[in-house]
């Protein structure tokens, strides 16, 4: 059954309707300003193109205040070279004031709370910016590719957005407040002349390449509110040259450090569980890396053609090394294999070209495919107590059992005022003496780097020896 409206019925509805409209004009102009106004509050929409010289926007437009400069108001407005905003401005969108090439000087009010897309994008000429604590999120690429020489980020800035800052080239150090946690992909990518950056002590995360291309960055310090790197975070900053990754970190994503030529020492923490693939690709300088117990996986390429690695010292946890992994170390000579190890990669220490001996600690892992060891020169040595398990050759590679082993026979003990003994054991192992004068603090002094000789045995002895109240010795893996 259908219901009437009554004539009065329709006018009330209709004034109902009519009044529920949002209080809103159309574009009014002022001056050189077209401006709308909506809830009691205008917003600059367009400014004159023709304008020259410095500019002091108006805290009114019509008798309202000025509570937003919309999206792409100022753009292209090539010959404004200062902008003042007043206080009544909270929000400035997306390419507000991008491509003014002649802007050189900005000033941000405190009350403003948004810093849209690209709102400075491209200002060439702009030389420095303070960003109010007002601010939560500087928006992505807000300021990239601008001329800055320097930044001033206030406490109260929490997140610095995707590109923030990426291709100033000019910029020289940035000091991130301890109210940031966030740094995201790309922030300061691109800034060539970055050189010094302090991060805040409340970072939790910085993003894919945030530091990418960074060619003078040479120091950063990490604080240990860190818990993530993702990809290629610093990748290409070729002249860092050292890095300690604290141990709050537990990810390190993929080729976070690719390209760093000049990087010459690295301290990977105690959280981090893996090593992702291209993390230290040609890193050609870096001599030295330490694999903490906690990593349990060596990603595809992680240390590829890392010429200048000449010692490896992998932790206990690691129970994989991937595809490449080592591949070209060329100037590594020795390492071992701790005994979780379950699988090589393909190609994992392919043309390694000094690497003369591979201990393993374990029993024997699987192998992707037959070029692991190819173009590597290297003997594979395994342990007495997995002897029955491998095979005469390895990978292409001929095995031999490491078991070294001191004799108490007629040679043992002092003679002609020097101590000494033989050490038998597989025909043509390496073997290493060291000594020390005191157990309890445990510094070893390496005496010796030697070879069995075809029968299996060395007579080592140490004319040092009758000078020390106490000498104590070990045989250990070169």
């Amino acid at each position: 059954m259908r219901s009437a409206l009554s004539p009065h019925t329709l006018i009330l509805s209709l004034f109902i309707a009519l009044s529920l409209k949002p209080l809103m004009s159309q574009a009014d102009q002022e001056g050189n300003y077209t401006y709308t106004v909506t809830a009691g509050k205008s917003a600059i929409t367009a400014f004159s193109k023709d304008y020259v010289g410095a500019l002091t926007i108006p805290a009114q437009l019509g008798g309202y205040p000025v509570a937003a400069i919309a999206n792409n108001s100022f753009m292209s407005c090539a010959s404004i070279t200062e902008v003042i905003i007043p206080g009544t401005v909270t929000n400035i969108g997306e390419f507000a004031f991008g491509q003014c090439g002649m802007l050189a000087t900005v000033v941000l009010p405190d009350s403003l709370t948004n810093l849209g897309l690209a709102a400075f994008y491209a200002c060439s000429r702009l030389k420095h910016i303070t960003i109010p604590g007002s601010v939560s999120i500087i928006g992505k690429t807000a300021f990239s590719d601008c001329g800055l020489t320097n930044i001033t980020i206030c406490m109260g800035v929490k997140n610095i957005g995707n590109g923030a800052f990426e291709n100033c080239p000019f910029l020289t150090s940035a000091v991130i407040p301890a109210s940031v946690t966030n740094i995201a992909d790309l922030a300061f990518s691109r800034c060539y002349g970055l050189n010094n950056v302090n991060l805040g002590t409340n970072v939790l995360s910085v993003g894919s390449s945030a530091f990418a291309y960074c060619y003078s960055l040479k120091g950063i310090a990490i604080p240990s509110s860190v818990i993530r790197f993702s990809a290629s975070t610093f990748a290409n900053c070729t002249n860092l040259a050292c890095f300690t990754i604290p141990d709050s970190v537990s990810n390190m994503g993929t080729s976070t450090f690719y390209g760093c030529t000049g990087l010459t020492n690295v301290v990977i923490g105690s959280g981090v569980t893996s090593i992702g693939q291209y993390a230290f690709y040609n890193c050609t300088r870096l001599t030295h890396v330490t694999i903490p117990i906690s990593v349990t996986s060596i990603g595809q390429y992680a240390f590829c053609n890392c010429a200048g690695l000449t010692n490896v010292v992998i932790g206990s946890g690691v129970t994989s090394i991937a595809e490449s992994a080592f591949k070209s170390c060329s100037e590594l000579t020795v390492l071992t294999i701790p005994g979780n190890v379950a699988s090589l990669g393909y190609e994992a220490f392919k043309s390694c070209k000094k690497l003369t001996a591979i201990r393993f600690l374990g029993n024997i892992p699987t192998l992707s495919g037959q070029y692991v060891f190819y173009d590597t020169p290297a003997k594979i040595y395994y342990l007495p107590d997995f002897a029955s398990n491998w095979p005469a050759t390895f990978g292409g590679r001929p095995t031999l059992c490491w078991n070294p082993t001191v004799q108490k026979d007629a040679a043992f003990g002092f003679t002609e005022n020097r101590f000494g003994f033989n050490i038998t054991g597989t025909a043509s192992i390496p073997v290493a003496v060291e000594a020390t004068t005191n157990l309890a603090i445990g510094v070893w002094m390496p005496l010796t780097n030697a070879t069995l000789g075809a029968s299996g045995s060395l007579s080592f002895t140490d004319p040092s020896s009758t000078h020390m109240p106490a000498r104590f010795y070990r045989i250990v893996w070169p």
